[in-house]
């Protein structure tokens, strides 16, 4: 924990800020295809901002069968 950066550990009160920030800046410049991991029990609030924010997404468990990242699709980026 002594070397990960301060926004890994500390995400925000819930803890997905800075992913919901991500997904924004990603709409705000086009970006096409975004790939994220997550916290286990960040599916459904993720899902929700990918969404408002024009993003069709797959989500991927880990070996442990938790919610783990995504793959999203940018519905509005010229392709």
């Amino acid at each position: 924990m002594l070397n990960e950066p301060h926004e890994a550990l500390f995400g925000g009160a819930a803890g997905d800020e800075i992913l919901k920030n991500i997904v924004l800046l990603a709409r705000n410049r086009g970006v096409k295809y975004l790939a994220c991991e997550i916290g286990y029990d960040q599916r459904e609030s993720m899902q929700s901002a990918l969404k408002f924010n024009g993003f069709e997404a797959e989500f991927y468990k880990d070996l442990a069968g938790f919610d783990r990242g995504f793959v999203a699709k940018n519905l509005f980026a010229n392709f």
